[in-house]
């Protein structure tokens, strides 16, 4: 990273890139530097501009507009006519606690998407 160019496995020749690197983490990595459980160079080396971006748990104005991306990119793909989401539908999305980033609303919106479809 430092050099600009990396050495591909198997080879001896240096390769010339350009690229920036994007980290992600659900744990705090000045913590787990101070713990001596992460490597401080490369916690210097990968540290930019950090952006905090909470849980979709703690975003819930998000859910419905991620829901229905997910949704609108499903029919997309599978060239279907995009269905209405129904207010119930909506109140269920919400009420679930999802514990992650989106994983588990892509997997609930597919299904039922899938579902719907069958109808």
């Amino acid at each position: 990273m430092q050099e600009k160019e990396i050495i591909r496995v198997g080879s001896n020749q240096a390769v010339p890139v350009n690229a920036r690197i994007i980290v992600a983490t659900h744990k705090n990595l000045l913590e787990e530097v101070q713990r001596k459980t992460f490597r401080e160079d490369l916690y210097y080396r990968l540290y930019g501009m950090p952006i905090h971006l909470p849980p979709l748990r703690e975003r819930n104005g998000d859910v419905l507009l991620l829901g229905q991306n997910f949704s609108w990119m499903l029919s997309a793909r599978k060239q279907a006519q995009q269905k209405n989401t129904l207010a119930e539908a909506q109140q269920k999305l919400m009420a679930i606690a999802f514990p992650a980033m989106c994983a588990k609303l892509k997997s609930i919106v597919e299904l039922a998407v899938v579902m719907s479809e069958r109808r």
